[in-house]
């Protein structure tokens, strides 16, 4: 499955990947982005870069990386296109649900 963006019944993006995009996403916010600031918790962790703010998720081995403003959603959009250069559009989340450093 290739990395792909999830609308939250929130309004915010999600993106969605597999472990094994990992490195390409993070290659691809250092290139854009420089380093992002990562604070750990027990089940997130948030991660700032690009003047924003996000959380990421790594249970069961669904890592996401979920958007926490408006510019975050623009963020991502621009991800998704280093890491797929023909981005699927955005999914609602009920769609996606049925689909599944």
């Amino acid at each position: 499955m290739k990395p792909y963006l999830l609308r939250l019944s929130c309004g915010r993006l999600s993106l969605e990947f597999q472990d094994a995009d990992r490195r390409a996403l993070i290659g691809a916010i250092r290139d854009r982005f420089g380093r992002p600031e990562i604070e750990v918790a027990p089940t997130a962790s948030i991660c700032r870069f690009g003047g924003a703010s996000f959380t990421f998720y790594d249970q069961w081995d669904e890592p996401c990386l979920i958007s926490g403003s408006a510019l975050g959603d623009e963020i991502l959009e621009i991800l998704i296109e280093d890491l797929e250069p023909a981005p699927r559009p955005a999914l609602d989340a009920q769609e996606g649900q049925s689909l599944g450093a």
